[in-house]
């Protein structure tokens, strides 16, 4: 099939022809053919092109030797594009018409859509005229938002959707109404150029108070440069309810597909605009199983060390690295080379299994304490962060469909926490209260570790990124849990000592080796949240949620190490929190959620996420402990040894 070169907007070797009134290739058409570029095109791919104007994205598309239908409804357009499509000789079929009534029942492979996204003041379409191909109402979504309602049913399993529209637009908005219709969607590419004359010319108009297209982000320049990422698996399908395979144990998680993903950053001056793509691919349900586990070593007692243990070997058969992304990790850490992981097994990995959780938290550490060994420097190489960056965007699809229908307000996210349940059925620290032996302790104790030992650390990253009273609550409640200026009550070294009672090696990080995938994904989650701004609203979620719910459960926790005799710093660490959490609930309900919706309304929905995502984490850990304990094993990869007793 013969192939024409031709550029967008520039000089070419034949240019495009278009009649008066028809779109011509702008910035946002080559902003999506950029992205299109990216993608994989078979021989026999079926691709739509919505609102082709002159056909320039189709005839990218016709050029790669798929089979492309465009539709425009203006008869000019679809003129020009035929014209086009002839004087290259590329067979094209381009129809006139609404695209969903002329593609009825059709499926496709994948769609482009540059659809008319500025702001006007009149409210709906334009039957005429030029401007129909730009004009899109009050918020610039009239069309947007039709397209991701029919979104799912013009897409083949595995079909993929680019669409591009201005910032203004809201394009969080347009994520999350193609996630409700089913899909996985996220902005992958955006590019910073001027204002054209039709938004010069409404300047006044966008700039009025009230005008909604300007409480969507008018003048925001967006956020700090972001390096390329790679985007997660689809939804599961609609055969299946969503999630439901990812919380089934043992790992046997039947995905439906992953999606590749770009971005990158364009400078220069005017506005945003961003596009993104859109999958869903089934593929072979798929297997896990864990590695085996490693072997038990004596515990240690004595002073924690400054420095954190160095990675753990390379040795899959021992357990010490998990799988392909773990492994390629700890090579990377112990070489100082790049990880060596592909792409595709960071798109494959069960969000929730043993390799990914361990290679998450393998590099979450470098922003801790680091790894002895380890160049400092290794905290912000690139390669390194762009794998992170790959495996948080997996899990964080994950955790947005399986909480597709949690809450979106504080209120409801919080109420059921704020009351003590007469039914204390599945709760560990009732078990442990009621019937807990001293080994079952020692293992609680175990898991928690992981994150008592660098206890609020990862909460105070938000606090930069808080203001007023928020701020000013939340270093109030850092301050207790930092010991409130005396290093001896200090949280962290208040659960080493409580470690040293129950006959455990407190050494930051001793007891990684042994943590579960459920444990390490409680742990990641507040890393996750902590060292992302724009998850800051998820960070203060997962913060309260874990003081709201603190109280009763350290009480529990306490009288449990009372009567198993766990010694007088095990029953002193939770009797402080006991009194302490009680407070902090207040001043964080009152003072920084408060403070925080007061200064940015707009995150009350992140709060709630952070909320429901640290119970829904939480609850799969003590399903975890709770079946292990059931069956009379250890809850731990590797069952601890007997309590070596210290003498001091």
């Amino acid at each position: 099939m013969p192939r024409t070169a031709m550029t967008l907007g520039r000089a070419a070797p034949q240019r495009l022809f278009a009649l008066p009134g028809v779109y011509r290739p702008q910035a946002d058409t080559r902003l999506l053919a950029a992205a299109l570029a990216h993608e994989e095109l078979g021989p026999d791919a079926e691709v739509m092109e919505i609102g082709t104007g002159t056909g320039a994205l189709a005839l990218r598309a016709a050029g790669r030797g798929a089979r492309v239908t465009a539709v425009d409804i203006s008869w000019s357009a679809v003129l020009a594009a035929r014209v086009n499509a002839f004087r290259r000789r590329l067979p094209m079929r381009v129809l006139h018409g609404d695209f969903a009534s002329r593609t009825r029942g059709q499926r496709f492979d994948m769609v482009l859509v540059n659809p008319p996204y500025v702001p006007a003041p009149r409210t709906g379409l334009p039957s005429h005229g030029a401007e129909r191909a730009w004009d899109a109402g009050p918020t610039g979504r009239d069309v947007i938002d039709r397209i991701c309602a029919r979104a799912p049913a013009l897409l083949r399993p595995g079909g993929v959707l680019l669409m591009v529209h201005s910032g203004l637009c809201g394009p969080w908005t347009t994520v999350d109404r193609l996630a409700r219709a089913g899909l996985s969607a996220q902005v992958t590419a955006r590019a910073f150029v001027p204002w054209g004359p039709v938004l010069r010319s409404r300047r006044t108009w966008l700039a009025e108070p009230g005008t909604r297209a300007r409480e969507r982000g008018m003048g925001r320049t967006g956020d700090h440069p972001c390096l390329p990422l790679t985007a997660p698996p689809a939804t599961p399908t609609p055969l299946t309810t969503p999630g439901d395979a990812l919380r089934s144990p043992p790992r046997a998680a039947a995905l439906d597909g992953w999606r590749w993903t770009r971005r990158v950053r364009c400078w220069s001056r005017g506005r945003w605009r961003s596009c993104w793509r859109t999958v869903r691919s089934p593929v072979p349900t798929a297997s896990w199983s864990p590695c085996a586990p490693a072997a038990a070593a004596a515990p240690t007692p004595g002073a924690t060390p400054a420095t954190a243990p160095g990675p753990p070997d390379d040795r899959d058969r021992t357990g010490r690295t998990r799988g392909e992304l773990s492994g390629a990790v700890v090579r990377a850490l112990r070489t100082g080379r790049p990880p060596t992981a592909s792409a595709r097994a960071a798109l494959e990995a069960d969000p929730w299994g043993e390799d990914l959780q361990l290679a998450l938290y393998l590099l979450y550490e470098l922003h801790y304490r680091g790894f002895e060994g380890v160049d400092d420097e290794r905290e912000w190489d690139p390669d390194l962060l762009r794998l992170r960056q790959a495996l948080e965007t997996r899990v964080l699809h994950a955790l947005r469909t399986e909480l597709r229908e949690a809450p979106r307000t504080v209120e409801d996210a919080f109420a059921p926490l704020l009351v003590e349940p007469v039914d204390l059925t599945g709760s560990l620290s009732h078990r442990l209260e009621q019937e807990g032996e001293l080994w079952q302790l020692r293992e609680y104790a175990t898991l928690r570790s992981l994150y008592h030992l660098k206890e609020a650390d990862p909460h105070a990253w938000v606090i930069p990124r808080l203001s007023g009273r928020a701020k000013a609550g939340m270093v109030a409640v850092e301050y207790d849990e930092f010991g409130a200026g005396r290093a001896a009550d200090i949280h962290a070294r208040l659960f080493a000592d409580l470690m040293a009672d129950l006959g455990l090696n407190p050494a930051y990080g001793r007891y990684v080796e042994q943590a579960p995938a459920p444990l390490l994904a409680t742990v990641n989650l507040m890393s996750h949240f902590g060292l992302h701004r724009a998850l800051r609203g998820a960070l203060v979620g997962h913060f309260a949620c874990l003081e709201v719910t603190s109280s009763p459960g350290s009480r529990r926790l306490a009288r449990a190490m009372r009567r198993c005799g766990a010694g007088a710093a095990a029953e002193r660490f939770y009797d402080e929190h006991v009194e302490a959490d009680a407070v902090h609930e207040q001043i964080v309900r009152r003072e920084v959620i408060g403070g925080l919706l007061a200064d940015e309304p707009d995150l009350e929905a992140d709060v709630a996420f952070g909320c429901a995502a640290t119970v829904l984490l939480e609850e799969r850990l003590a399903a975890h402990i709770g079946a292990a304990w059931d069956q009379g094993r250890s809850a731990l990869r590797a069952p601890l040894p007997d309590a070596v007793a210290t003498v001091t």
